[in-house]
């Protein structure tokens, strides 16, 4: 008999992502730690706090750095989260506390897109970017040297050369689009990711509800 643990992880390594619901009789906050303590360390900004709570949010209220002040409430390009961190979380654990009153999925594509060119791949590995991290920002490729993972962040990520744009725009929706997998959310469903593989974003033709409530855990 297949556990939801065996599961998860062979979801995570044939597609490089997962989903479950949790029964309505447990609790969710509970159930999402329990699968982030599964895959690896839980990484918190407060120990006490590992659990974030995700809203849509206009360019008012978003902070600066973030794709929502950019984007709004509209539609969020692909991405992968923590990209200004020096190695990105490894997984996030995403639970759906109110759908809301417009269902706005989540969009997944893998990184690893078998059309790019060998000169695309090389655009990737070499092209310099600048991540902005206060202080603390550096300098990074889209492929980690060690080609470990990937990182992509229109909001957090200035290419330094006309070749770094055009290999952000491989990433584009516009590229990908035809390998895109749609996670339409229930409340109470969760959707693990393995954020070096996969990037991510959010597909809305309409605004989004600022009601959507999910919950957030990153795992290094």
């Amino acid at each position: 008999m297949v556990t939801v643990r065996s599961k998860i992880s062979q979801d995570l390594k044939l597609q490089g992502w997962a989903s479950l619901s949790v029964h309505s009789s447990s609790d969710l906050r509970s159930n999402i730690v329990a699968v982030a303590q599964d895959l690896g360390a839980i990484v918190a900004r407060r120990p006490d706090k590992p659990i974030d709570t995700i809203l849509p949010s206009g360019p008012g209220t978003a902070r600066q750095s973030t794709l929502s002040h950019q984007y709004g409430l509209g539609a969020l390009p692909l991405h992968s989260d923590t990209a200004h961190w020096t190695v990105p979380c490894r997984y996030i654990v995403l639970a759906c506390a109110e759908i809301g009153t417009v269902n706005t999925p989540t969009l997944l594509v893998n990184a690893d897109d078998p059309s790019f060119s060998p000169d695309e791949r090389l655009l990737l590995r070499s092209s310099t970017f600048l991540i902005k991290n206060g202080r603390k920002s550096f300098y990074s490729s889209l492929i980690d040297r060690k080609q470990r993972f990937t990182r992509f962040c229109p909001a957090c990520m200035t290419p330094l050369t006309d070749s770094g744009m055009t290999a952000m725009n491989l990433y584009s929706m516009e590229r990908q689009r035809d390998r895109v997998v749609t996670h339409r959310w229930e409340e109470r469903n969760v959707l693990i990711i393995d954020n070096w593989r996969m990037l991510h974003g959010r597909g809305n033709e309409t605004p989004a509800d600022p009601l959507r409530r999910l919950l957030r855990v990153y795992v290094q």
